[in-house]
């Protein structure tokens, strides 16, 4: 019974996890650019503390206890959102799946497929945020200081001057070549690691913004799924423990 309760509590923590990436998702679902994220579970076997190649971060005590379910891993849904129209000419949408801007926050280079660009204080092409600023193809950020409101950003990228068609920049649009190794940071950011990061010629449509990739009517069913099953696993463990009771007082009114 012991065993069984352990087991009920790993089920239960797993869908925790579960549901905060969900609320995760769902808080995200009107942000550009956002991409959902889904978990993986996999199955504790009985003999878990015989194998060397992996370990889940749970109580070593429930490791020991053998079956179960654990969450593996976290992976991110790089689908496409659907493109809306903001006819804003500091915004722009990757087309591509895995193609990224790259942009620069707090001295660190990251990439995003948020497209909802603002200019600072000082002219800066920055991300919403006001901080986070945009590259162009040096890998310096972008300054249209002077040029508000003249600007032009074509489908490959190319910021102009609408006046005289002179070239001011160039986003700095890449590609990785293996988007499981590309890692999510938070602000909308992702760290690409191990991934390979290389120039290409993606194609951007200007005056709009790529929306988030959250399909919220199936975020809504796996969250109630995953409630379900939270409480599932929180009864049984009721009922264990009120059989351990009775157990416990039967053997012990035994003479």
């Amino acid at each position: 019974m012991i065993n069984g309760v352990y087991l009920s509590t790993m089920g239960a923590m797993a869908q925790v996890s579960r549901h905060g990436m969900i609320a995760n998702n769902l808080a995200n679902a009107n942000t550009p650019g956002f991409k959902p994220e889904t978990p993986t579970f996999r199955k504790v076997l009985a003999e878990s503390m015989l194998q060397s190649g992996w370990r889940p971060e749970i109580n070593e005590k429930l490791v020991k206890t053998g079956g179960g379910v654990w969450m593996n891993s976290t992976d991110t849904i790089f689908t496409t959102g659907a493109l809306r129209q903001t006819d804003n000419p500091l915004n722009v949408a990757i087309i591509d799946n895995n193609g990224f801007f790259e942009v620069e926050k707090n001295g660190e280079k990251y990439l995003t497929r948020d497209g909802a660009f603002t200019l600072d204080k000082d002219g800066n092409l920055t991300m919403a945020d006001g901080s986070t600023k945009v590259l162009d193809e040096g890998g310096n950020p972008i300054n249209l200081n002077g040029e508000e409101g003249r600007i032009h950003i074509g489908n490959d990228g190319v910021i102009k001057n609408e006046d005289n068609g002179a070239v001011i920049a160039k986003l700095s649009l890449v590609k990785a070549d293996d988007l499981t190794k590309v890692e999510k940071v938070g602000d909308n950011l992702f760290n690409p690691k191990d991934a390979k990061i290389t120039s290409a010629q993606i194609t951007v449509n200007s005056g709009a913004i790529e929306g988030s990739a959250v399909n919220p009517i199936r975020e809504m069913v796996a969250m109630i799924e995953a409630t379900r099953a939270y409480q599932a696993n929180m009864k049984f463990i009721t009922i264990q423990d009120e059989t351990l009771g009775r157990t416990v007082s039967t053997v012990g009114a035994v003479r």
